[in-house]
């Protein structure tokens, strides 16, 4: 008569309790790749922020550095030559948007006739950013 052998316990995991443990991994890297795609997409936004305001604060230090009476041709003043929305070249998507507006203001207290508005919009696509600066006619 043959010997039956004593059972020996095994070691491992069952077919059940692996293929709980895939599905429990998979739900879990899923949130976090979720988060992570999220965090991703907006991760650009800062920089399209920044190059933005760079681009707007540049222009608007152009316009203001250009002389009060900068037509010729408009002795009186009054027309706005510098308004107009342009595309910036190497920056696709880019714009730049300037208005000027010849005003009276009352800047500080004190009401001035001869005041320009100077309405600088930078944007890219859905972003933009405003600024708004005053330019008077103090002697040129």
């Amino acid at each position: 008569m043959a010997e039956h052998s004593p059972l020996r316990e095994e070691s491992g995991f069952t077919l059940i309790e692996v293929i709980v443990f895939i599905v429990i991994v998979s739900v879990g890297l899923a949130g976090v790749l979720a988060a992570f795609n999220t965090t991703v997409r907006s991760s650009g936004d800062p920089m399209i922020n920044s190059q933005i305001l760079r681009l707007a604060e540049a222009t608007m230090q152009e316009v203001l550095q250009k002389q009060y009476q900068n037509d010729p041709s408009d002795p009186a003043n009054g027309s706005s030559t510098l308004g107009g929305t342009t595309p910036v070249s190497g920056l696709g998507g880019y714009s730049v948007a300037i208005a000027v507006d010849k005003t009276t203001a009352t800047l500080g207290g004190i009401t001035t006739p001869n005041v320009k508005k100077i309405t600088v919009t930078a944007s890219n696509g859905s972003q933009s950013i405003v600024l708004t600066g005053y330019r008077t006619n103090y002697g040129y």
